[in-house]
């Protein structure tokens, strides 16, 4: 079995077992795809979509040397993130508008979950037109980890499974694979949340009563 066979073995061979698990995210958010990615120290892949003909167009396309979220996980952070917001030319050329007009995949979510033996990235998609997920995810916002973590465990089966069909990404993106700029990267060199607010609370408050 050749690496690019490996890519989409998992899909092929537990599709079904993957459109169960992911029934909650499309009873809740309205996604009509859901996207796996585990991605280890050594560079190897497990790769999981609920949509098998966007899978084979990735492949044919050659899109894992664009994705973002198929790098070392030297390069990446956890966290969450669109990835509309990812401004490289040939990935919004290639990646982000083919999924848009011919799959009517749009407003990707990205979550992404380092530890100790890499990291793992679960991206969601809705229809064009359904803007309406904006909503469902800041209302549902408080379940999105619980709905992450049945996923994460229901998933856990089909990941031992497929231990022996891991892809070398590594070999597969070459060079890209350690030096592109991830979706997510480390901001430790911009103010957070929690340094800007302790920056303004031990200052006088310039409101007058």
């Amino acid at each position: 079995m050749s690496n690019l066979d490996d890519l989409v073995f998992g899909t092929r061979k537990y599709h079904k077992d993957l459109l169960k698990i992911c029934e909650p995210f499309h009873r809740l958010f309205g996604t009509n795809h859901v996207g796996y990615l585990n991605i280890d120290n050594n560079g190897g892949l497990i790769n999981l979509h609920t949509h098998a003909k966007w899978l084979d167009r990735c492949v044919e396309e050659k899109y894992y040397l664009q994705d973002p979220c198929m790098v070392t996980p030297k390069n990446i952070e956890s966290g969450h993130a669109f990835y509309f917001t990812y401004e490289e030319d040939e990935f919004t050329d290639g990646i982000l508008k083919d999924s848009m007009e011919n799959f009517n995949m749009a407003h990707e979510l990205v979550f992404v979950n380092k530890h100790d033996h890499g990291f793992d990235v679960i991206g969601i998609t809705a229809p064009l037109k359904h803007t309406a997920i904006y909503n469902k995810i800041v209302r549902n916002y408080s379940h999105i980890g619980k709905f992450l973590d049945f996923f994460r465990q229901n998933l856990e089966p089909l990941l031992n499974k497929l231990e022996a069909h891991k892809i070398d990404l590594s070999a597969l993106k070459g060079d890209r694979f350690h030096q592109q700029t991830a979706l997510i990267t480390n901001l430790s060199h911009e103010q957070n949340a929690a340094s800007i607010l302790n920056e303004h609370c031990n200052k006088q408050s310039l409101l007058t009563v």
